[in-house]
C-alpha cells in the first residue's frame, strides 16, 4: 500500500505540474486516507486479537530477521525458525519484536555484510533467471524467463535512452522499480517481487519505438492542393 502513497508524492514534485494545475497534495491526502479507511479494519482485528494497534502484520519481525542473520545469503530461507525453540514460547507480537531485535543488532554490528547482502539482494530481484531450488535447475525454465526478462530489459533501457516520453514521465514510471528495489534491498530478494514493476516498465519499453512516416497519419484536410 505504499507504492500507491509514494507515486501520489511523486505528482508533487513532477516537473510537468505546471502545465496540469490540478497536481498537488490533494492526491497524497486522498491516498492516506484511502489506506487508513482500508487498513482500520484488520488495525481493529489486530488490537481485539493481540491487543495492540498494529497497521500491518506480526511478521515484519520474521522477515527482517530472514534478510540479516548469520546465515543470510539474500534469500528466503527461514529455517533458522527450527533452531530457536524459545519462539515457542512467545505470542505473534512478541516473536516479531524479538526477531526484529536480532535483525537490527546484527546489522548494526555488521554494516560491510548488509551492504554485501543489498547488492546479492538487488541481483536476486532482477535476475534474468530463476535461482530458486525449484525453478533455477530446469533448463526450460530458465530459457522461458531469459527470453522474457532480457528483451524487456533491453527494451526499457532503449526507452529510458532515446523514448518520446518526457523525463518526468519515465522517472514517474520507474518509480515502483526503484521502490521495490530498495525495498527488498532490506529484506529479501527474489524476481517475482518486480513483477509489479514491470507493467510501467513495459510502457517505457513501447516509448522507445517511433512510428515514421506519413503512412501512418490522416491529413486534416483531404482536399487537395491546386
Amino acid at each position: 500500500m505504499l507504492l500507491p502513497l509514494a507515486l501520489s508524492v511523486a505528482r508533487v514534485f513532477n516537473p510537468c505540474r505546471v502545465a496540469h494545475p490540478g497536481t498537488g497534495w490533494k492526491p497524497v491526502l486522498q491516498m492516506l486516507v484511502a489506506m487508513l479507511v482500508v487498513s482500520f479494519p484488520w488495525t481493529w482485528r489486530n488490537h481485539h486479537v493481540l491487543g495492540r494497534w498494529i497497521f500491518s502484520s506480526t511478521n515484519s519481525g520474521i522477515t527482517q530477521y530472514d534478510g540479516f542473520n548469520p546465515n543470510a545469503d539474500g534469500s528466503s530461507n527461514q529455517n533458522f525458525i527450527q533452531q530457536m525453540p524459545e519462539l515457542q514460547r512467545m505470542s505473534e507480537v512478541e516473536r516479531s519484536e524479538y526477531l526484529g531485535k536480532l535483525a537490527r543488532e546484527y546489522a548494526a554490528a555488521h554494516p560491510i555484510n548488509v551492504l554485501e547482502l543489498a547488492v546479492r539482494k538487488i541481483c536476486r530481484t532482477w535476475s534474468p533467471i530463476p535461482l530458486s531450488a525449484e525453478f533455477g535447475s530446469r533448463r526450460l525454465y530458465i530459457l522461458i524467463a531469459a527470453g522474457y526478462s532480457i528483451p524487456l530489459d533491453l527494451l526499457v533501457l532503449w526507452g529510458v535512452w532515446s523514448g518520446t516520453l518526457p523525463r518526468a514521465a519515465k522517472v514517474f514510471l520507474l518509480i515502483p522499480a526503484i521502490y521495490f528495489t530498495l525495498a527488498h534491498a532490506l529484506s529479501v530478494g527474489s524476481l517475482r517481487y518486480r513483477i509489479p514493476a514491470e507493467v510501467p516498465m513495459a510502457v517505457v519499453a513501447v516509448a522507445g519505438f517511433r512510428v515514421q512516416g506519413s503512412g501512418f497519419r490522416k491529413d486534416s484536410d483531404p482536399t487537395p492542393e491546386p
